[in-house]
């Protein structure tokens, strides 16, 4: 479609007499574009530019046959030249040496979308300090307003908050030699954190929860509101933690099968990882 566009333009500039109703419209655009990148303050720029590329202007000019295209071209890359960043100096200066006008339209349009993504990084940039500052304020209050006409969305944290204090006051055991097949994150902590004589701190039990999500069951269970926006990257993690069960068992197995002797070649250890990973990862991921 775009070379169908670009075909097009050329077809009415070789045409004769030659057709710039394209060509306008398209200087048009880049009027605009050019006039989005100057900063408020920069009055003077912004005046030279509309009356330099006035569209009634040109348009007359190109009805009478006087539309001095080179000279737009040279006043086009100019202003590029100083509106750029410098990391774009290079692409500039190769589209000074393209003589198609063609070309070179389709060159300056690929430079000015290049040029508005570093405007736009560089505003990003700006505000970054502030956003990070008020950011946190900024998400509680607006999500206690939502949090106040729905008030069920605290349901499933306080679900999964429960789960894991749960977890660490009765999956570990009140003595370290008391057996347990099944033991939290919270038992293996230093200063007696996994005691359930003393109720589990918040830090703890916000880790066990952690903990839990990676054994979600999206299908079946809510997720937690407060985590919504982090769903994806938790249910990857999930996955990887899967896969990388799978694999540790794979590789218990095959060891207690083939003895030291295969295992103490890191080659033959790598490639059976590698391959395990190739075989279980579709199923898993399943």
């Amino acid at each position: 479609m775009y070379n169908a566009f670009w075909n097009h333009l050329k077809e009415q500039l070789l045409s004769t007499p030659s057709d710039f109703t394209c060509a306008l419209e398209l200087l048009k655009d880049v009027k605009e574009t050019l006039l989005s990148l100057l900063l408020p303050w920069r009055n003077r720029l912004r005046n030279e530019i509309e009356e330099a590329l006035d569209t009634d202007l040109l348009k007359q000019e190109a009805e009478h046959g006087a539309l001095d295209v080179p000279h737009l071209s040279n006043y086009i890359l100019n202003l590029m030249a100083l509106l750029c960043a410098p990391v774009r100096d290079e692409a500039i200066q190769k589209l000074e040496t393209i003589t198609d006008p063609v070309q070179l339209l389709r060159g300056i349009f690929r430079v000015l979308g290049l040029m508005k993504m570093d405007m736009v990084n560089s505003t990003i940039q700006s505000f970054r300090p502030y956003l990070q500052e008020h950011s946190i304020q900024y998400e509680e209050t607006k999500f206690q307003e939502l949090l106040d006409k729905q008030p069920i969305l605290l349901d499933y944290t306080t679900k999964l908050l429960t789960k894991a204090a749960t977890d660490i006051t009765t999956l570990c055991p009140s003595s370290p030699d008391s057996p347990s097949s099944s033991r939290s994150m919270a038992c293996s902590l230093p200063n007696g954190a996994g005691n359930n004589s003393e109720p589990p701190s918040p830090t703890m039990v916000l880790y066990q929860g952690y903990l839990n999500l990676l054994l979600w069951d999206p299908e079946n269970e809510e997720f937690p509101k407060t985590l919504l926006m982090d769903g994806i990257r938790l249910q990857e993690l999930a996955f990887q933690l899967h896969q990388l069960t799978v694999l540790a068992s794979v590789l218990l197995v095959a060891r207690s099968f083939s003895g030291e002797v295969l295992f103490s070649s890191p080659e033959f250890v790598d490639r059976l990882k590698c391959i395990t990973k190739a075989l279980t990862e579709e199923f898993i991921s399943r």
